[in-house]
């Protein structure tokens, strides 16, 4: 969902076991989920076919990360992003909302232009680590980082399609 303001994004995850960090920065902020049980969402709402976007990572024990993406390397933002996670162990389920500011990820949000988009999950510890994508990347060492995979978000009515 999306307003003028914000863009919301809704993980819902099951799990076999937690495999998380234990320590992260006050705020939450951890760096290196991705190698620990995490949930990734990339947005790209310019520069198509380029290596130009920005991530957002939360974790089940609500730890996060956000990130911009160039092919000159990676770097923190402080997008503003505020987020919730539940945690339901009877269902063996944890959920997590984002709120990513709309300033944080265009100069101009235009509910008309269509971004590029891909959602991840990473679980479990190797051998046995678990990697899934909304639009599969096809790479032969699992790589998230492949925006010509990426899918497209059109904004309609306060929904994304």
């Amino acid at each position: 969902m999306w307003d003028d303001c914000e863009l919301f994004v809704r993980f819902r995850c099951w799990y076999r076991t937690f495999y998380v960090f234990p320590d992260a920065e006050g705020s939450g902020r951890r760096d290196a989920l991705w190698d620990r049980d995490v949930a990734e969402v990339f947005l790209q709402p310019d520069r198509f076919g380029e290596k130009y976007y920005k991530e957002f990572e939360i974790s089940p024990n609500g730890q996060w990360l956000d990130l911009d993406i160039t092919p000159q390397g990676l770097r923190h933002i402080n997008s503003g992003m505020s987020s919730l996670v539940r945690l339901d162990e009877s269902r063996r389920e944890w959920t997590a909302d984002l709120a990513i500011p709309m300033d944080a990820l265009a100069l101009r949000f235009d509910p008309a232009n269509p971004w590029r988009v891909n959602f991840f999950r990473c679980e479990g510890i190797d051998p046995q680590r678990f990697y899934s994508a909304w639009q599969p990347t096809h790479t032969p060492e699992p790589n998230f980082h492949v925006p010509e995979k990426f899918g497209v978000l059109r904004f309609v009515d306060g929904s994304v399609l």
